[in-house]
C-alpha cells in the first residue's frame, strides 16, 4: 500500500493534494492514532471540513488511490444513483440546467472509476456528473450484455424546459473507455454540435479533422436552410464522438447544389479522400459511419499509465461488491456492537449474563456484510437483557482460538444457563438470527403444568411469540416409568435448542389426559406445524436415543409441501430424501390443480420416500434457469421432477408429460418405478468443483521479490527446536 501511496501522491500533486505520513509512535495524534484507525483508514483533510475517512481495504493500487481520494474530493459534485427511479429524478431537476454526464461502472477502484472521476474534474463546470454501479440501470438503458463493460450517456437536458414533457435525448459513448477517447468525447460535447462551411468538403479543414474523427458533410440550399441545421444538430448528436457534421451551404460563393448526392463522408484518416453519398434516412448515415468504425479504424493506444479496464480486473465476488456499495453507510458499531479484548473475553465468560458475541475477519467480505445484519439485530435485542460483543479474529487470534472457532464468521450464545456456549448454525440473515436468539432464551424442553398449556403449546400460543419463531412445535407424551425416552428426548431437546421448540408434559396425569384428548398413545410425539390443519403422531422412536429422537423430530417438523427457497434449502437436503420439484408458471388453472394434488399426496403420507416441494418460474426467475437443467426438452410448467442428490453425481428425473392433468395415482407409480430401477435418469448433475475464480496469491513469495531472504523461514534467536525437554508435550507449544 505505501509503495501505491508514494506513487499515487506525484499525480495527486497536479490536484493540489499532498501526502503525508504519520509515524504514531513518534507523534501520537489524538483520535487518529487509535488502533482501528491505523490498521484501516487513511484521511483527507480540506479546509472547513471535517475530515473524511478512506478505508485501506478500497486502496489496493495507484487507480484505487487516485479514483477513491479525487471522488472523495468531489463527493458532492459527482452524483451516485442507485436506480432507474434516481436517474429519473437527476433529469428532471437537471431539465433547462445543465447536460448530464452518466456513466455505469461496474465498481469504484477500477481504472475507469479513475478516468470518469477526472473527466469530472475537468468538465464538472459544464456537465452534471453522475454513475451507478447497478446492473439493472445496464438493462433499463437498453444494453443488452451477458458480461458487463462501462458505458456512458450524454444526456442532453439542458435545452429542454421544465414544462418540456419530452425526455432528454441520450447520446451513448460507442468508444473504448479510456482517456483519449472520452476526452475527445467531452471536448465535442463542449464545443457547437456542428459547424458550417461554404468551402468545397475536398478543401476545408475542421475541427474534426483535427481531432482525426470521420466527417459527415451535409448539402443545403437557401430555401430549406433552417429545416437543415435542425437536421445537422440532430445528427451531431446521434454521432457526438463518433463522427464530426459539416453543414455545407451551397449556392453560397460558388458552390453549387449537386443534384446526384446529397452526403459526403470523409474518414478519419487525414490522408482519405471524400466520398459522395446518396442516403434516405439518418440510421444509413450511422451505419457508415459504425462499419468504419468497426473496420477501418484502429483503437488508439492508452499511453496515460491507467490500468486498463479489461475483464480481468473486475471484481467478481458479489458480497464484496454489496459491502462496497454499503461502505459509506454510517453505523457506529462502539455503540452497537463493542469490542471485546482478551481481558474483555474473560470477563464476558466469568459473569452470568447472557451474551451474544460474532467472531469475525476485519478484511473479509462475508464478514464485514454479516456485521451490518448483526448491529441491526444488536439494536432490536437491546430489551431482552442480551448483550452484543464482537471479536476481530485477525487481532485477537488466541480469543478466537479459545473459543474454538473454526469458521468466520461465526456467532456464540454465551449463557449461564448452558455449559457451553451454543453456535448459532443459520444462515447469515437478520430474521434468522432474530428468531434463533428469542428461541434460545425459551426452556429447552418447556416444562407444561397443565392440559390448558400443552394445548396453548400445540396452538402456537406459548409462548406468546411463538408463532414468530418457527414453523413447528414438538410436545412429548412421556410418564415417570420411561426414564430412557424421557433421558434421550431432554438430550434431543438440547441439541436442538433454537431450532423447534420443544414441550414435555412434566407430570404423568398431564401426558395421559392429553393423550386422552388428542387419542394419542404414550410413549409418543406429537408434532404441530403452523400452517397445516391437523396434528402429526409420531411414536416415539426405536432404538431409544438422543440422536434417533432429533433425526425423527426433523423429518416430521418439516412442511409436507413448502416454496423452495434458498433458507429451506439446506434443512430439505438434511433429512436425506429426494427432492420432489414441482415447478408451477404463476397462478393458472393447471398448476394450481397440479399443486392442490402433490400437496393432498404429500400431506397423505403417499410420498413417503421423497421431500415434496414447488417453485414459481414467473415469480423466481432462477427456477426457469433450474429446470432448464433438469429437462431435455422444452419446459411446459407445471412441470414435477424427482432430483436426488445423494446418489452418485446426483440423478433426475422427469415426470412424463401429457395432456391429462396430474394424478395421485400416476405419481405414485412414477415414484415406485424409479425406486425399483425401471426407469433411467432423465439427467445428471454435473460432479464438478468450485474452486475459487483467481489463483491465489503467494505472498511471501511477493515478499522475497521485494526484499530477497526477507520471508524466508528462520528460528527465533538462541532457540534450538531440537532441545526441547523430553518432558514436554505436544500440548505445551500448541
Amino acid at each position: 500500500f505505501l509503495k501505491n501511496l508514494d506513487n499515487a501522491s506525484e499525480l495527486l500533486k497536479q490536484y493540489a493534494i499532498s501526502v503525508w505520513q504519520v509515524d504514531c509512535q513518534e507523534n501520537h495524534v489524538e483520535r487518529f492514532c487509535e488502533k482501528d484507525n491505523i490498521i484501516n483508514k487513511a484521511y483527507l483533510f480540506q479546509l472547513n471540513k471535517l475530515p473524511q475517512p478512506l478505508y485501506l481495504d478500497t486502496l489496493f493500487d495507484v487507480d484505487s488511490i487516485m479514483a477513491n481520494t479525487l471522488h472523495l474530493l468531489l463527493m458532492e459534485e459527482v452524483r451516485f444513483v442507485q436506480d432507474k427511479q434516481g436517474l429519473q429524478i437527476l433529469k428532471d431537476t437537471e431539465k433547462g440546467r445543465r447536460d448530464v454526464v452518466f456513466a455505469y461502472l461496474r465498481a469504484t477502484g477500477l481504472p475507469e472509476h479513475r478516468i470518469f472521476i477526472e473527466m469530472a474534474f475537468v468538465y464538472g463546470n459544464k456537465f452534471i456528473f453522475a454513475f451507478s454501479t447497478d446492473q439493472n440501470i445496464l438493462k433499463d438503458l437498453g444494453v443488452l450484455e451477458s458480461s458487463f463493460s462501462p458505458h456512458l450517456w450524454l444526456i442532453n437536458c439542458g435545452d429542454l424546459s421544465l414544462s418540456d414533457g419530452q425526455p432528454c435525448p441520450e447520446t451513448a459513448f460507442r468508444q473504448p473507455f479510456t482517456l483519449p477517447y472520452l476526452h475527445r468525447f467531452f471536448k465535442l460535447a463542449s464545443g457547437p454540435s456542428y459547424v458550417e462551411t461554404t468551402e468545397d468538403p475536398a478543401h476545408v479543414q475542421t475541427i474534426f479533422s483535427e481531432l482525426h474523427i470521420p466527417e459527415v458533410f451535409l448539402f443545403s440550399r437557401r430555401e430549406t436552410y433552417q429545416y437543415d441545421k435542425i437536421t445537422a444538430r440532430t445528427l451531431s448528436h446521434r454521432l457526438l464522438g463518433s463522427a464530426g457534421v459539416v453543414l455545407v451551404r451551397c449556392e453560397e460563393h460558388g458552390v453549387a447544389f449537386p443534384t446526384d448526392f446529397n452526403v459526403a463522408y470523409r474518414g478519419a484518416n487525414p490522408s482519405a479522400k471524400v466520398e459522395h453519398l446518396l442516403m434516405q434516412s439518418f440510421e444509413a448515415v450511422i451505419t457508415r459511419v459504425e462499419r468504419e468504425e468497426t473496420h477501418g479504424s484502429e483503437q488508439e493506444p492508452d499511453h496515460s499509465g491507467y490500468g486498463q479496464p479489461q475483464e480481468e480486473a473486475m471484481q467478481d465476488d458479489e458480497v464484496v461488491m454489496a459491502v462496497e456499495k454499503i461502505k459509506n453507510k454510517k453505523l457506529n458499531l462502539e455503540e452497537s456492537v463493542p469490542a471485546l479484548t482478551d481481558v474483555g473475553y474473560q470477563r464476558v465468560l466469568s459473569q452470568p449474563n447472557m451474551d451474544l458475541v460474532i467472531f469475525y475477519l476485519g478484511w473479509d467480505a462475508v464478514s464485514k456484510a454479516f456485521l451490518w445484519t448483526f448491529a441491526e439485530v444488536a439494536k432490536k435485542i437491546s430489551g431482552i437483557r442480551v448483550s452484543p460483543w464482537r471479536v476481530d479474529c485477525a487481532e485477537w487470534t488466541d480469543v478466537c482460538q479459545h473459543a474454538n472457532v473454526s469458521r468466520l464468521p461465526a456467532v456464540l450464545l454465551f449463557s449461564s444457563l448452558v455449559q457451553r456456549p451454543t453456535a448459532y448454525p443459520g444462515t447469515l440473515s437478520r430474521d434468522a438470527l432474530l428468531s434463533w436468539v428469542a428461541m434460545i432464551r425459551v426452556d429447552s424442553p418447556l416444562p407444561l403444568h397443565s392440559v390448558e398449556e400443552a394445548m396453548a403449546f400445540l396452538r402456537g400460543d406459548l409462548p406468546s411469540c411463538a408463532a414468530d419463531l418457527c414453523n413447528a412445535s414438538v410436545l412429548a407424551l412421556l410418564t415417570v416409568n420411561m426414564p430412557a425416552e424421557i433421558t434421550a428426548f431432554v438430550e434431543a431437546s438440547k441439541a436442538l435448542r433454537g431450532e423447534v421448540l420443544m414441550g414435555l408434559c412434566i407430570t404423568d396425569r398431564v401426558a395421559l389426559d392429553v393423550s386422552t384428548q388428542l387419542g394419542s398413545s404414550i410413549p409418543s410425539i406429537i408434532v404441530f406445524k403452523r400452517g397445516e390443519p391437523s396434528l402429526k403422531t409420531v411414536v416415539f422412536p426405536r432404538p431409544i436415543s438422543a440422536d434417533v429422537t432429533v433425526k425423527t423430530i426433523r423429518d416430521s417438523s418439516q412442511p409436507a409441501f413448502a416454496e423452495l427457497s434458498v433458507s429451506l434449502l439446506p434443512e430439505l437436503l438434511r433429512v436425506g430424501r429426494p427432492l420432489l420439484i414441482l415447478f408451477v408458471g404463476g397462478r393458472n388453472g393447471a398448476s394450481v390443480s397440479a399443486m392442490r394434488t402433490l400437496e393432498a399426496a404429500a400431506r397423505s403420507g403417499a410420498l413417503a420416500y421423497s421431500t415434496a416441494c414447488w417453485m414459481d418460474i414467473v415469480d423466481n426467475p432462477v427456477g426457469s434457469e433450474i429446470l432448464e437443467t433438469y429437462l431435455p426438452r422444452t419446459a411446459n410448467p407445471p412441470e414435477l421432477v424427482l432430483v436426488n442428490p445423494h446418489r452418485g453425481a446426483g440423478q433426475v428425473y422427469a415426470f412424463p408429460k401429457s395432456d391429462k392433468p396430474l394424478t395421485a395415482s400416476a405419481i405414485s407409480m412414477w415414484l415406485s418405478s424409479i425406486r425399483l430401477g425401471n426407469l433411467q435418469p432423465t439427467a445428471v448433475l454435473p460432479d464438478k468443483t468450485w474452486p475459487p475464480s483467481r489463483q491465489n496469491l503467494d505472498f511471501l513469495a511477493i515478499m522475497d521479490a521485494e526484499s530477497p531472504g526477507f520471508a524466508e523461514n528462520r528460528q527465533p534467536n538462541g532457540a534450538d527446536t531440537d532441545d526441547r525437554d523430553a518432558g514436554d508435550s505436544e500440548e505445551d507449544y500448541d
